[in-house]
């Protein structure tokens, strides 16, 4: 789920999560099991307890093609004295935490703004 390349679907093949095959690797649930018959509710702990990891990042892509949101000094094209110093502006996910990374991006931009580029 860090880099995903595609949409589509997961779905469970078989009800028979209890098999007994896993019966020594399984421990103690740490949340409430819905009801193996309940697909609606095993579908709706799914959207309730599933996640993507990290930060969502390229909502605001840098870039130097026309579809990017900022150019490459992080300035919003076709909006005059307006940059955008986050990791929104990072084309795809770093491989960790986006913190580091976003403190060096604001780093370049302050030293772009004191040089005005």
């Amino acid at each position: 789920m860090l880099r995903p390349q595609s949409r589509g679907r997961v779905g469970l093949h078989s009800a028979n999560a209890q098999a007994p095959a896993f019966a020594k690797l399984r421990g103690k649930p740490n949340l409430r099991e819905p009801d193996p018959d309940d697909i609606a509710g095993a579908e709706q702990f799914l959207r309730d307890h599933s996640e993507t990891i990290y930060h969502p990042v390229g909502s605001c892509q840098m870039g130097s093609d026309s579809a990017s949101v900022t150019d490459l000094a992080l300035r919003v094209r076709g909006v005059d004295r307006l940059r955008v110093v986050d990791a929104s502006i990072m084309p795809t996910l770093v491989g960790g935490n986006t913190n580091a990374p976003t403190y060096l991006l604001a780093e370049q931009a302050a030293d772009m703004m004191r040089r005005q580029t």
